[in-house]
């Protein structure tokens, strides 16, 4: 399944239909940002911005794009540059602009959501602006968050799968939840080992006017669309996508100069030394990928 991904095929998709709230006149966005490992040494290597986002109508082809910016930057710095690309690709794909954004945005903490939302929902307002005076798509921002303590257990031995964990699909949107923020958490994928850890989803903006309900049976249908797995996975899929990028990304960053004899990219990209660019260039990876415009129609990441 990784193989044909690689190659620019489709493994499997969920039907549109089973996808409320989702036209072919929407474009589905996830985003992460990494950020280097401490060098304890005053010096600070380049965090790693990356974007995908669907280029045809069907949703089930995508087009990624990294950059780098300062480190330790949680706000994507050149987000209005990098959805004026995903705009134009799907444009060309489809030969019309998309009538809808979903933008599902991974790793961010929760003191950070007011500047996260405020800046990066006008940096793809101004992307939508700068590409056709006046278009103005209706906009659904998301927040998925893995790194909390909540985790949830059934009340009867019926009620769960063989792992012992709830069944997939598992939705808590009362009691534990904000009191008047739109939140949630999903369970979406079947647990294999130890307690199953869920997904909380929380939507900062919904101009698509989804509704609890909905939202929820989109993400949950969206989790199953992972090109690489064969049932659903713990967190929306374009997310998930955005996460491997950024992490396959941080090996193409550094110099070759820079790696001793005795060191593998697996050590220096994940350890605690990290390696340190010669001169920083935002663009570096994009530069990389012009010259084999190939990338641009494959799914290198899987």
């Amino acid at each position: 399944m990784a193989i044909h991904a690689k190659v620019g095929g489709v493994t499997h998709s969920v039907p549109l239909q089973d996808l409320p709230g989702l036209t072919n006149r929407t474009m589905l966005v996830g985003a992460d940002v990494s950020h280097p490992p401490n060098r304890g040494d005053n010096v600070i290597s380049p965090s790693i911005a990356a974007t995908i986002a669907t280029k045809t109508n069907e949703n089930n082809l995508y087009q990624a794009t990294i950059r780098l910016q300062e480190g330790r930057q949680e706000i994507i710095a050149d987000l209005q540059n990098m959805m004026e690309g995903h705009l134009k690709k799907y444009g060309e794909n489809t030969k019309y602009l998309p009538d809808s954004i979903i933008f599902f945005r991974d790793g961010v903490s929760e003191g950070q959501y007011a500047v996260v939302v405020q800046q990066e929902c006008k940096a793809i307002r101004m992307a939508c602006e700068a590409l056709k005076p006046g278009y103005k798509p209706k906009l659904t921002f998301v927040i998925c968050a893995k790194k909390h303590n909540m985790r949830f257990f059934a009340k009867t031995p019926n009620d769960v799968d063989r792992s012992g964990n709830l069944p997939p699909g598992t939705v808590v949107d009362r009691t534990v939840v904000h009191p008047f923020a739109f939140d949630f958490y999903l369970q979406a994928q079947a647990g294999l080992v130890g307690t199953a850890r869920p997904t909380h989803y929380v939507v900062l903006v919904d101009e698509n006017n989804f509704g609890p309900d909905n939202l929820q049976r989109l993400t949950n249908g969206l989790c199953y669309s992972f090109a690489r797995a064969t049932r659903s996975v713990s967190i929306v899929s374009v997310c998930y996508y955005a996460d491997i990028i950024c992490t396959k990304a941080r090996a193409l960053v550094y110099d070759e100069e820079s790696f001793s004899d005795t060191q593998t990219v697996s050590s220096v990209t994940s350890g605690p030394r990290g390696l340190v660019m010669k001169e920083f260039d935002a663009l570096r990876i994009a530069k990389l990928f012009a010259k084999n415009p190939a990338f641009e129609n494959v799914a290198w990441y899987m």
